[in-house]
């Protein structure tokens, strides 16, 4: 699978650092990996025709960016030219900064209208990177009337084994934790 990261130019050390991560947890040998921030929208149509899957790496100086709106429109529409694409949303909104800038507030509002059908990611920067590895080894599956993208594997990476962790409180975390035999979850610190 071409993976593509698409990000601003501001933000190309971190989309790097995520590509990196993706690579080091993608076992398929024939996935690649493309992070460069597109100078227009036309370089990057090229770069999602030449793709499968295509991550949108959205910060507040990626919703600046008035034409990525209408990208992420093309990027989703793919699968109406006959030519699908997996596409992923990678919020990174530093804490200090609201996910809509006051002077972006339009561009997100469309961007995040064109998005909507986006598969999501979620956490820390490992995390993201997790699920966009996952996400590498769907599949496009055409059954009937049904076009789509579906995981080829368990979330987990492994046989399905899942452990359920019960925590203090009302809280039930289910957790791809290693299942050893007998069905006991191998040990696992949390930190408080």
């Amino acid at each position: 699978m071409k993976i593509y990261i698409l990000c601003a130019p501001e933000d190309d050390k971190v989309a790097n650092q995520l590509g990196w991560l993706v690579s080091l947890q993608i076992t398929a040998r024939d996935n690649t990996i493309r992070v460069q921030p597109p100078s227009s929208a036309a370089v990057a149509r090229e770069l999602i025709d030449d793709s499968d899957l295509i991550v949108f790496l959205l910060s507040p100086d990626a919703v600046r960016v008035p034409w990525l709106a209408e990208v992420a429109q093309y990027a989703m529409d793919a699968q109406g030219r006959g030519a699908p694409k997996l596409v992923v949303r990678a919020e990174l909104w530093p804490d200090s900064v609201s996910p809509w800038p006051d002077d972006a507030w339009p561009n997100y509002a469309q961007l995040d209208e064109a998005l909507h059908d986006a598969y999501p990611t979620s956490g820390n920067l490992g995390r993201r990177a997790t699920q966009i590895a996952d996400y590498a080894s769907f599949r496009l599956v055409q059954s009937g009337g049904f076009m789509g993208w579906q995981p080829t594997r368990p979330p987990d990476g492994g046989d399905g084994n899942m452990a359920t962790a019960v925590l203090a409180g009302p809280v039930v975390l289910t957790l791809g934790l290693p299942v050893a035999p007998g069905g006991v979850p191998e040990r696992t610190t949390v930190p408080d």
